[in-house]
């Protein structure tokens, strides 16, 4: 099996740098819930939320603080199938390059099971699973013939679930995978 895990709300705290970024404090009980769209959240447009982020360079991907759960997540994942990381950087070469700084850091400068792909739904195929926050990547993962699975955040359909354990639930939904898997 391939497991295609999302960095940014899933591994590591992107949410929460934003928002410090532009000067304020997230606050997930705040957070209208279901709601992805963090420069809306801000009050702010798309152009002037990125504009921000990207005055801070590479360093503001690398500097992202990891969940947690990553390190069960990620270790519990590997155990069930190759795991590489996909990301969708923004229109900002240094949002790439921080993003593979962020990985470097964590598993050596050799490391290569990556993709950076805002068209996470190309890898669509059965038996490959995406780990994700967005609904939209989940949902267009599916219908490419693969199996999302909706990381639970509280910017996402699946927010009644966030506060719980993740790791517990994003492996239930990769053992019912694998149990249809079995079953065809």
């Amino acid at each position: 099996m391939i497991i295609y895990l999302d960095l940014d709300g899933v591994a590591c705290r992107f949410v929460d740098y934003a928002f410090q970024a532009h000067g304020r404090e997230f606050d997930p009980d705040a957070w209208p819930l279901g709601e992805y769209d963090i420069a809306k959240v801000l009050g702010m447009t798309e152009n002037r939320f990125w504009r921000i982020i990207d005055q801070h360079g590479a360093a503001f991907w690398q500097e992202l603080e990891e969940y947690s759960w990553f390190e069960s997540l990620y270790t519990e994942l590997s155990r069930l199938g190759r795991v590489y990381f996909v990301s969708a950087p923004n229109h900002s070469s240094a949002s790439a390059a921080g993003k593979l700084l962020w990985l470097q850091d964590r598993f050596g400068d050799g490391f290569q099971d990556y993709i950076l792909t805002r068209e996470k739904h190309l890898l669509a195929r059965k038996g490959a699973v995406l780990i994700d926050d967005s609904d939209a990547n989940v949902d267009a993962f599916n219908r490419g013939g693969g199996r999302g699975i909706l990381f639970p955040q509280v910017w996402n359909s699946k927010y009644r679930l966030a506060g719980q354990d993740p790791v517990e639930y994003v492996l239930n939904e990769v053992f019912s995978y694998l149990a249809e898997l079995s079953n065809e």
